[in-house]
C-alpha cells in the first residue's frame, strides 16, 4: 500500500501532491472531532440535565415526547448550523445525547461542555 501511494504522488505534481495530502489529513482531523464530540456526550450520560445547562444556558426549546424530557440548543454562525439534543427521564437524569450540523457550527458548544 505504501508502494503505491509511493508512486501514485511521484506521478503526479508536487502542488497537486501536496492539496491531496492536505485533503486527506483535513478528513482525518474532522474524523477525529467527530469521535471527541460523541465522546463528550458519552460523558454526561447519567448526569443531570441542570450540568448541561450551567454550562452552555438555557435550551431553545424543551418538550416532553414518549415520557422523556427533550431539551434543544441551536446555533447559527454564518452558514454554519448545529443543533445538540439531550434526552433526560422524569428526574433529569440525562439518557442520551446526539449533535446535527458541522463541526464549526457546533464547536462552541462543544468547547464550553469540554471545558
Amino acid at each position: 500500500m505504501r508502494l503505491l501511494l509511493k508512486e501514485w504522488v511521484h506521478d503526479m505534481s508536487f502542488r497537486r501532491a501536496l492539496r491531496v495530502v492536505a485533503a486527506i489529513g483535513f478528513a482525518m482531523l474532522l474524523n477525529s472531532c467527530s469521535a471527541g464530540m460523541d465522546d463528550t456526550f458519552a460523558r454526561y450520560k447519567g448526569a443531570n440535565i441542570q450540568q448541561v445547562i450551567t454550562r452552555i444556558g438555557f435550551p431553545a426549546n424543551h418538550n416532553t415526547m414518549l415520557g422523556s424530557e427533550v431539551y434543544n440548543w441551536q446555533s447559527t454562525n454564518g452558514d454554519q448550523q448545529c443543533q445538540i439534543q439531550f434526552s433526560t427521564d422524569a428526574t433529569g437524569t440525562i439518557k442520551t445525547g446526539h449533535w446535527v450540523g458541522s463541526i464549526l457550527g457546533c464547536n462552541a458548544y462543544f468547547t464550553q461542555l469540554g471545558e
